[in-house]
């Protein structure tokens, strides 16, 4: 497990840290899509979010 900081895609800064189940030197897009799994399931605000490094191919992203 380790924190993972996805950033503000306006500022830069900190948007939120997600705890995620990963290896640190794991590839920037596997730890944005786990950030972006961590955020739904704990319902963070993604608006402002950068993603533009996420690989969520295959992701299932529906909340219930």
């Amino acid at each position: 497990m380790i924190k993972y900081n996805v950033l503000n895609r306006s500022t830069g800064g900190v948007q939120f840290t997600a705890v995620i189940d990963c290896e640190e030197d794991e590839l920037t897009s596997v730890k944005l899509a786990l950030a972006v799994k961590w955020a739904l399931k704990n319902s963070v605000n993604l608006s402002e979010a950068n993603l533009s490094d996420a690989d969520l191919s295959g992701a299932n992203l529906l909340i219930y």
